[in-house]
C-alpha cells in the first residue's frame, strides 16, 4: 500500500516544473528531490522529504472555507494518513479516483464543512453535497451526486446528517430505513419511530441492551419525546 501512495505522489509530481515561479521559494535541495521525483528516481528512505518539498512548493495556505488554496487558483482538501512510516498531512487537488479538480467543481464562497474532525464527513456548497471517507492509508473525497443538496444539514452532536429526504450516516451514507420525519441523534447513536441505531445500523436484542446499560437509550428517549 505504502509504495501505491508514492507511486501515486510521482504521477502528481511529474506535472511539476522546476521552472515553475512557485519553484522559488524552494531551496537547491528541495529543488533536486522534485527533479529526482520527476525522473521516477523514487527513494522510500526520503519520503517525507518529498512531502515536504510538494507541499512547499504550492505554497498553500487554509482559506475562510476550510480548504487550502493558492495564488494560481488550486483548490486543495488534507487528508491524514498514519501508516508504518508515521502520521502526516497530504493535499489532493483532484476528486478520489477522477481526473475531476477541486477548482472546477467547489464554489469556495459557499462551501461549508460541519464539524472540524478530520475524519468521516460530509461538506456542501451552493450547489452540491461531498464526502469524506476516512481510511488510516489516506482517505477518498468524493461529488455525492446522487444526494440531494437542498435542506441537508448536519444533525448537531452526532455522526448524522439529513436533507429532505433521508437520514445519512457519517461513514456509510445514506440509512434508507430510517424514518426522516422522526429521527434524533447523539453520538454514536439515533432513533426514530420504528427504533433504535448505532453508526448507522438499526440495533435490537443484546446490543440495544448495552446501548442501555450504558445509558444511551435513556438520553435519546428523552432527546425524541422533546422533537417529537
Amino acid at each position: 500500500m505504502m509504495k501505491k501512495i508514492v507511486w501515486i505522489l510521482v504521477v502528481v509530481l511529474l506535472n511539476l516544473n522546476a521552472n515553475d515561479a512557485n519553484s522559488s521559494n524552494l531551496s537547491e535541495k528541495e529543488l533536486a528531490w522534485l527533479a529526482k521525483i520527476e525522473k521516477k528516481k523514487i527513494n522510500d528512505r526520503d519520503f517525507f522529504e518529498y512531502i515536504k518539498a510538494y507541499e512547499k512548493f504550492w505554497k498553500w495556505r487554509k482559506d475562510k472555507s476550510g480548504l487550502l488554496v493558492n495564488d494560481i487558483g488550486d483548490i486543495a482538501f488534507s487528508i491524514h494518513i498514519s501508516n508504518e512510516r508515521g502520521s502526516y498531512d497530504y493535499n489532493i487537488t483532484k476528486f478520489s479516483g477522477t481526473d475531476v479538480y477541486l477548482k472546477d467543481v467547489i464554489d469556495l464562497e459557499s462551501f461549508k464543512r460541519f464539524v472540524s474532525h478530520q475524519g468521516d464527513q460530509y461538506f456542501v456548497d451552493e450547489n452540491r453535497v461531498y464526502h469524506y471517507f476516512d481510511m488510516a492509508y489516506g482517505g477518498t473525497l468524493s461529488i455525492e451526486n446522487d444526494i440531494e443538496r437542498e435542506g441537508f444539514h448536519w444533525i448537531k452532536d452526532s455522526p448524522y446528517y439529513a436533507n429532505n429526504e433521508h437520514i445519512y450516516f457519517e461513514r456509510t451514507g445514506v440509512m434508507k430505513d430510517a424514518d426522516r420525519e422522526t429521527f434524533v441523534g447523539i453520538y454514536p447513536v439515533g432513533r426514530d419511530k420504528n427504533g433504535y441505531f448505532l453508526r448507522g445500523n438499526r440495533v435490537k436484542g443484546e446490543e440495544l441492551q448495552e446501548l442501555r446499560e450504558k445509558g444511551w437509550i435513556e438520553k435519546l428517549d428523552i432527546l425524541y419525546d422533546e422533537r417529537n
